[in-house]
């Protein structure tokens, strides 16, 4: 099946019925979820892991020149297209892509059998930091194209720029707030205990957030930030399988 979605990766399956799209995270690539979309192919769904402008560039400006607008219109663009070509569609996504996720839910307008999250931010009363890993992940593009000299230089402006865009992304979080209670569909949060970036305490202000709808919480004590690809993903990848599994029809 041609997918027409530039940059994501598409794996068929024989059931024709159930569709899952995964988002990758912020700074991240569709190999972020490689590994679990091809668990989840392996167990027949068909998986569609968009990727998001700017990312998997070697031009850290790509992701900047972006926005949360041109990421919001993707990702819902993915899930009508899955809509449109399977009778139940479930979404989920790591980090970043989890925010998206939870937009498409709040979507009435697309038919949504059900999703979730994995240690995504989607309610903190303080503003989550990756600063230092934006920083280092910069520097690391900087070192890749042989332009190391050059990164102190514009790092001041590329910071400006990031700034501007995580606050962006604070109230985008903050215009859907008061509309976590309206889900209709079953919703899986996932939060790993050992990351460094959300703090596994947060994860009961989500629910808090989400009081009145159908939730499945589950914590990884020795998983990190992108449990999609930790060494010891297996039972993650196993209660994701398990929650499909019991509320598809």
């Amino acid at each position: 099946m041609d997918v027409p979605f530039q940059g994501a990766r598409f794996l068929e399956a024989e059931n024709q019925k159930i569709g899952i799209v995964l988002f990758h995270a912020y700074t991240g690539s569709t190999n972020d979820m490689n590994l679990l979309g091809r668990r989840l192919n392996k167990a027949g769904y068909n998986v569609l892991m968009p990727l998001l402008k700017g990312h998997a560039s070697d031009d850290i400006m790509d992701i900047l020149d972006a926005d949360i607008g041109i990421w919001r219109r993707q990702s819902k663009e993915a899930v009508q297209w899955m809509c449109e070509q399977y009778d139940q569609v479930f979404v989920f996504g790591l980090s970043l892509g989890g925010l998206f996720a939870i937009d498409a839910l709040l979507d009435d307008s697309l038919s949504i059998q059900a999703g979730g999250t994995f240690n995504s931010p989607i309610v903190r009363e303080q503003t989550v930091t990756i600063d230092d890993v934006f920083k280092a992940y910069t520097r690391n593009l900087y070192k890749k194209n042989n332009q190391s000299d050059q990164f102190e230089d514009d790092w001041p402006s590329i910071k400006f720029k990031y700034t501007e865009q995580m606050h962006e992304l604070e109230m985008f979080k903050v215009s859907y707030r008061d509309q976590l209670t309206t889900i209709q569909t079953p919703v899986l949060l996932v939060q790993s205990l050992k990351d460094s970036m959300v703090r596994g305490a947060d994860i009961h202000e989500v629910v808090e957030a989400m009081s009145g709808v159908d939730i499945t919480l589950k914590t990884f004590p020795e998983n990190t930030h992108v449990i999609t690809v930790d060494r010891n993903r297996q039972s993650f990848e196993e209660f994701v399988l398990a929650f499909i599994e019991r509320n598809s029809q």
